[in-house]
């Protein structure tokens, strides 16, 4: 009896609040247009692990917002390499394109050191939103104790060369997926909600004119770059309708987007 008991009250220690790993601390970030607005400033701070990233947009264009690990590398030599063509640092994942008043959330894993949000979207005039001054740091330090725990998911997308597999059962309601990069080379998801009749065209049209695109097909986010191995969480409240995923990633020999260079895209159906 007595062995039975002790074996009862350490499973209630083990299921106590206390022991349990907590919710991903949440960043709300505001974009304007060209600007990240970030609370703590320079100093902003966050936790190794999952954080959940909130972005705001509050421009008058669409908006998505990277996040880069970039360990003892500052943000200064970071948008010095931008600034010149290159890149330093890890994608990790981020805040897809969030449409002009609307926001969207994104779940990423963390390591310790220097980080940065960056906005990848080219305005009209061609230029990179990021050398506009749309980029931001912050820092992310070392936990002693357990992480925070992942999102539960209700749908696993899988990114390869090139191609995006995702569940057909989709329905209708608040969902969280996980993002999985599977490929060789770096992928992004894109979600689009499409109006009845509206086609590949009205989803780049996003792409090509950030601050007009298409009344046909609605930006939800997704997930900005992973590089091979990672994964990160979206989330997405569905309606029932047509949907559209796509990679927007850049050919890295062309330059040219994923979903026109391999046809990296996939529609599905929402159920009621």
């Amino acid at each position: 009896m007595f062995a039975r008991l002790g074996v009862a009250v350490a499973a209630l220690v083990a299921l106590t609040p206390a022991t349990k790993p907590s919710a991903p601390p949440v960043l709300t970030i505001v974009a304007t247009d060209f600007a990240f607005t970030v609370p703590g400033g320079a100093n902003a701070t966050v936790p190794a692990g999952p954080v959940t990233l909130r972005l705001v947009n509050h421009g008058k264009e669409i908006h998505m917002m990277g996040v880069v690990s970039l360990g003892t590398t500052t943000v200064s030599e970071f948008f010095d390499k931008l600034s010149h063509g290159g890149f330093v640092g890890t994608e990790v994942g981020g805040v897809n394109g969030v449409a002009p008043g609307d926001s969207a959330t994104s779940t990423v894993i963390l390591e310790p050191g220097n980080a940065a949000v960056v906005c990848y979207v080219v305005s009209a005039d061609g230029k990179l939103h990021a050398l506009k001054g749309m980029f931001a740091p912050f820092h992310v330090q070392a936990v002693a104790g357990p992480l925070a725990a992942e999102p539960h998911t209700a749908f696993d997308v899988a990114l390869n060369d090139y191609r995006i597999t995702m569940p057909n059962n989709m329905h209708a309601g608040p969902h969280v997926f996980r993002v999985e990069n599977d490929g060789k080379v770096t992928h992004d998801l894109m979600l689009f909600r499409l109006s009845p009749g509206a086609d590949t065209t009205d989803a780049m049209a996003w792409h090509d004119k950030p601050a007009i695109g298409s009344t046909r097909a609605h930006p939800l986010g997704g997930i900005v770059g992973e590089e091979h191995g990672l994964y990160s969480f979206f989330d997405a409240d569905l309606t029932p309708g047509d949907y559209m995923v796509l990679c927007w990633m850049p050919d890295v020999k062309t330059g040219v987007p994923h979903f026109y260079g391999h046809h990296m895209w996939l529609k599905f159906h929402v159920a009621a």
